[in-house]
């Protein structure tokens, strides 16, 4: 469970130097108390708190509540009693300013003590555990830490019994640990408890470091994952959900605790600032962190940004400040975060592609856009349903492929999207009654994929990706081909098999944003209003929108969109019920119901015009090689490199040279002045040794000679000459 209101997300983390570099250790919880209240401060509005806090008090009853809010509301998901939470916590915030600028107001101090007090006598519930265990005793805990000076005895009591309600903080992982040490170190300071910090900081900052694998009783590490993706709930990519604030409350307390005793170990901070640069930089475009890394949050109409002003932007840049590992890095990223991404030079470190294999995740950026490619397999999920949010989320990683230029295109469009057309994904093109997408499976949500068969082969520059696409009666075989200034997506074996199989039609679906502008199709500057359906050929072999080109291969059954779509956060979660509609757009191939082996061929150009989209048209710039169940391959003259898919032990012909693989696998074959590179991929997981033969070379790749292990899906590259 995570907390659902916007301002929870809103940390915004500034104090000066608190404390002098040798702090004794005697001293050194008192001065984490004083960092701590400084940022709860400063995160609470800091210049502005004052004025927030005097309205609140006004309208305070006598007894220490609001009457705007119903306190007998159960609600598990947006509890609207967290708003007493906040405005408790708000009133101490400021009781605390004026106490440390020398100018203390026991106006401010009553009306939060008498807040704080209404709450531990009534001692509110929620039927989510998440609320009783975690938050609630956090945000006790902040407001006691606070208020400290002015607290009796029996509150103080009462305070540390309702803050034990967290239990056990080592049975906690990801986030949910981060807050719980948090709350661990509250209690420690409040009840003058030393070794309590100590075990705080520790566990906290424990938390920061990569988490294994497999846990104990084979249950999937959560946290920052070898590849510097984040994991939630299981073996879920949620890097831009859980993972976000994670990132933030660990910069928050790394922040409170420089200089001091419990400062975090130089091997931890190493490797959460490569959490931060290897994993959470190449996810981020304009002030959007990727909605595939979002998880539930999706659904929910208050995601958070990440640009100028944020609490994510704000706290890089202040760990920037400090002699960090890779400082000159964490500063580029912070100027970055702070002015957009029109400050990247092209030869950035966060230009090229990166595959994450422990969650099935691609990103390509180059300087104008972000590609991100989010599959799931045998060892990953593909979302989640809690609380009710989450609930059309069906198809968010059967290949879902985003493509973002400033940022903003698909900005609080998800009540309005059709969820049976995610980007990228191949899918039933129906419904049930509830709006939920028909997959005909028992557990369409929250389940692991049926097949191994995903992943990727990268070079740092070029990727060739793969998804066997299994829902229930449903099979494809998707290939995606990333290269510089395009990527061309690949199907084959598109079919609907067994007794489940119905009379829907299967559609694939190119891309489904805001509309900005116009929609063209073809040379001839057709214009779409409304709906357009057409089969692609010299007059509609392409679509241009937002700058961005659709390149169709003849002979596709084509439908484009630009209208408006109506719809409610309701409808896909826990939010508002009042309508809402976009003017959207939608490209999609239709297959019609049961083909016996459709396929599909596209190519997408982010940034692009009318001229070179003809051009392209009349001259495609990438050549593909098979198109079939077997081998999917493609070829790209201008970077002289063929990229395969091989689904079985085979062999393919390219411009290359004939190429040929002894297992299933994935490879970029490119030529070099004086030789070539070979980088491979096996994606099932299973293999150490793949021998690829081609007519240029014979190679080995595996472990036998000398090279990077396959084992767990990473790519390996080797560089060959000619004996």
């Amino acid at each position: 469970m995570k907390r659902s209101h916007p301002a929870m997300l809103a940390i915004a983390f500034f104090f000066p130097s608190l404390y002098a570099a040798h702090a004794q250790t005697a001293a050194a919880p008192s001065q984490i108390a004083k960092n701590f209240s400084r940022s709860i401060v400063a995160q609470n509005g800091g210049a502005a708190l004052v004025a927030k806090a005097y309205s609140l008090a006004a309208t305070e009853t006598s007894d220490g509540s609001w009457s705007d809010i119903p306190y007998q509301s159960k609600a598990d998901m947006n509890w609207p009693l967290q708003d007493h939470l906040h405005r408790m916590e708000l009133l101490a915030a400021a009781a605390y300013a004026a106490r440390d600028t020398g100018h203390p107001d026991p106006k401010l101090d009553g009306k939060a003590i008498s807040a704080l007090r209404f709450w531990l006598k009534n001692d509110f519930q929620n039927s989510n555990w998440w609320w009783g265990t975690l938050w609630i005793p956090q945000e006790i805990g902040k407001t006691a830490l606070l208020l400290q000076p002015s607290l009796t005895p029996q509150d103080n009591q009462a305070v540390t019994k309702l803050m034990a309600r967290t239990g056990d903080f080592g049975t906690y992982t990801g986030e949910n640990l981060v807050w719980a040490r948090q709350i661990e170190i509250l209690a420690g300071i409040l009840q003058g408890n030393e070794p309590n910090v100590v075990e705080g900081f520790h566990g906290l900052f424990a938390d920061a470091g990569y988490t294994e694998d497999l846990l104990s009783g084979n249950q999937r590490g959560e946290g920052i994952m070898s590849d510097n993706s984040f994991h939630q709930h299981g073996a879920l990519l949620y890097s831009g959900g859980y993972g976000l604030t994670f990132a933030q409350d660990v910069m928050q307390m790394i922040l409170i605790s420089w200089h001091t005793p419990f400062q975090i170990a130089p091997d931890k901070l190493h490797t959460f600032i490569a959490f931060l640069l290897d994993g959470d930089q190449w996810m981020i475009r304009g002030d959007t962190f990727d909605h595939a890394t979002a998880g539930r949050e999706i659904t929910w109409p208050y995601l958070p940004r990440v640009g100028a002003n944020s609490t994510f932007q704000r706290l890089v840049q202040q760990l920037a400040a400090k002699p960090v590992p890779r400082q000159a890095e964490m500063k580029a990223f912070a100027d970055r975060l702070l002015l957009g991404d029109s400050v990247a030079s092209p030869d950035s470190p966060v230009n090229g592609d990166r595959f994450f294999w422990h969650s099935d995740y691609l990103v390509s950026r180059r300087s104008g856009y972000l590609a991100s490619l989010r599959m799931f397999s045998t060892r990953t999920r593909n979302s989640e349903l809690v609380g009710g949010q989450g609930l059309r989320s069906v198809h968010l990683a059967d290949g879902m492929n985003l493509l973002y230029r400033s940022g903003n295109e698909y900005l609080d469009i998800f009540p309005v999207w059709d969820w049976t057309l995610i980007p990228g994904t191949t899918a039933l093109h129906t419904s049930m009654p509830n709006g939920v997408p028909q997959t005909f499976e028992v557990n369409n949500i929250m389940q692991t994929g049926a097949t191994a068969f995903v992943g990727a082969a990268t070079d740092g520059h070029t990727s060739a990706a793969a998804m066997d696409l299994r829902r229930g009666p449903l099979q494809a075989r998707k290939a995606w081909f990333f290269f510089d200034g395009v990527y061309l997506c690949l199907g084959a074996g598109i079919r609907a098999v067994g007794p489940q199989a119905s009379d829907d039609d299967i559609a694939t679906d190119i891309n489904q944003t805001l509309a900005r502008g116009s929609v063209q199709i073809g040379p001839q500057r057709q214009f779409v209003v409304g709906l357009r359906k057409g089969i692609a050929d010299a007059a509609s072999r392409f679509v241009l929108h937002d700058h961005v080109g659709y390149l169709l291969w003849p002979g596709a059954h084509f439908v484009v969109s630009s209208q408006s779509q109506v719809g409610a956060w309701s409808d896909i979660g826990t939010g508002p019920r009042t309508p809402v509609s976009h003017q959207v757009f939608n490209l999609w191939i239709d297959h019609g119901p049961r083909p016996a082996s459709g396929t599909y061929t596209y190519a997408v150009f982010p940034d692009t015009s009318v001229e070179q989209m003809n051009a392209a048209a009349s001259a495609p710039p990438l050549a593909v090689l098979s198109n079939t169940e077997t081998l999917q391959s493609v070829y790209n003259p201008a970077e002289h490199v063929v990229a395969l898919i091989f689904y079985t032990a085979g062999a393919a012909h390219s411009p290359l040279g004939d190429i040929s693989v002894d297992k299933p696998s994935m490879l970029l074959v490119r030529r070099l002045p004086g030789g070539i590179t070979v980088t491979a991929s096996e994606p099932t997981h299973q293999t150490t040794m793949l021998r690829v033969t081609t007519t240029m070379l014979r190679v080995t790749v595996g472990p036998r000679s000398g090279s990077v292990s396959l084992a767990d899906g990473r790519s390996a590259t080797l560089h060959l000459q000619p004996q």
